[in-house]
């Protein structure tokens, strides 16, 4: 009788859990997929970023505290990004600053790091514990994706169409982040979601969209990861075919290239017009998008490097934003920040932590996927809005993993659960080895 009672219990919690889970979703994950799109209207742009870190992290932690102890059952996924995230995370930016701080003039923004740190993770926990396998659920989170998408563009025609428009956001590299998050939702939905036919039309509308988007923002880089993507998903049967013997070897060959190409970036970026037929390729890029090949990183990159060899061992502790005050709040590439931020050892860290991630959203059922997900380092060798930093587009891009973790996941559960329903189900003859009988 108390077994059943405690069972009964047990049940109930598990379904509040599931509730508030839901709960904390439709609110969490609309707000930080689309909140920077309006938000800039409401708010000058420090003031919105910093009510809207507020409310992502106060909605997001206490939905994943309340689930949690109302259903204390770590999966794997929320053990391995806690334990991660904690040492690879949370240590090298404590370590950093506690260096630093010994320092006669202390980092006046270091707090702020932490503080994006942990809106990150809790947004991130929040995406994982979504409801992403509902239809209905991915239907609302779509809707809201493309009716933001369809308003941006709206409003750009209404303007004339220039050659440049942030529109309702505040800077068009925010407008291209947003676009690209959407289409890597939407590419995540319409692989996994393989039997609803309307959630697969809306997911081809909205990675359209995204691309015009990013086109009317003059995002360069942004408007490159869409269209990696649209082609991606065109050859993904192919992919399958190609990968489906040597699925660890394929991965891990493509993180090796995507990590590569992420350090030497810089590099190349710097040297580009040392290759023949350079000027024809920047004179073409100047008449597409109104900039040339050069944008300025140049100079960025020049100074924040040699910054970074003054302290190259726990960097500076403090936020990213005191390199250039004036100009702009980013290094343009994660992980020269990182490396300023954070030094040698908490970028080694970093890198680690998403070697993690990736790992985690690593399926053999779709390969074609996961290589849409190593475009966020491609994306962020011209941007940093990843985990801490860039708080707008960074948040959407933590809900796209959080949301690729949980289909993962999900599907794994379910094709343990076939074996072991296929293993218990066998016949008493079944088991038995060629020549035995069963003995009565």
């Amino acid at each position: 009788m108390n077994v059943t009672l405690h069972n009964e219990e047990r049940r109930a919690a598990h379904g509040i859990a599931s509730f508030v889970a839901s709960l904390t979703a439709v609110f969490v994950i609309p707000l930080a997929l689309c909140g920077s799109f309006f938000g800039s209207i409401l708010f000058g742009s420090i003031r919105f970023v910093d009510l809207y870190l507020f409310a992502l992290t106060v909605v997001s932690a206490l939905g994943v505290t309340i689930y949690l102890l109302l259903k204390p059952e770590w999966t794997p996924e929320l053990k391995g990004l806690s334990r991660s995230s904690i040492l690879l995370l949370g240590l090298p930016v404590v370590l950093s600053i506690a260096f630093n701080y010994l320092r006669p003039e202390p980092p006046s923004l270091a707090v702020r790091s932490l503080v994006e740190i942990a809106a990150s993770l809790a947004v991130l926990f929040a995406a994982l514990l979504s409801p992403w396998e509902d239809k209905r659920f991915c239907k609302f989170i779509l809707t809201a994706a493309f009716a933001c998408l369809a308003i941006y563009l709206l409003s750009w025609n209404l303007q004339g169409r220039p050659i440049k428009y942030a529109g309702l956001s505040n800077h068009k590299n925010v407008v291209g982040g947003l676009s690209f998050s959407f289409a890597l939702l939407s590419a995540i939905c319409m692989s996994f979601h393989r039997h609803g036919m309307i959630v697969r039309v809306m997911c081809m509308l909205t990675i359209f969209l995204a691309a015009v988007s990013a086109y009317a923002a003059s995002s360069r880089a942004n408007i490159v990861c869409i269209a990696a993507i649209a082609s991606i998903l065109v050859f993904a049967p192919a992919i399958q075919v190609v990968t489906e013997f040597r699925s660890a070897r394929f991965a891990a060959f493509c993180l090796f290239v995507v990590y590569g190409m992420f350090l030497a970036v810089p590099f190349l970026y710097v040297n580009a017009h040392r290759v023949p037929r350079f000027e024809v390729v920047n004179l073409t890029i100047r008449d597409y998008t109104g900039d040339g090949f050069y944008s300025g990183r140049e100079n960025f990159w020049g100074e924040i490097i040699d910054k970074t060899l003054e302290r190259p061992i726990l960097g500076y502790g403090e936020h990213y934003i005191r390199v250039f005050p004036d100009k702009t709040m980013h290094a343009h590439h994660l992980g020269l920040a990182k490396l300023y931020h954070i030094g040698v050892f908490g970028f080694a860290c970093f890198m680690l932590f998403w070697y993690s991630v990736f790992w985690q959203l690593y399926s053999k059922d779709h390969p074609a996927v996961w290589m849409c997900f190593l475009l966020l380092f491609v994306h962020q060798s011209f941007e940093v809005n990843l985990t801490a930093g860039g708080v707008p587009v960074g948040v959407s891009f933590l809900v796209v993993v959080g949301a690729g973790i949980h289909f993962v996941a999900t599907e794994r559960k379910k094709r343990l659960n076939s074996r072991w329903t296929n293993a218990t189900n066998l016949a008493p003859s079944d088991m038995l080895m060629p020549g035995e009988r069963i003995q009565l």
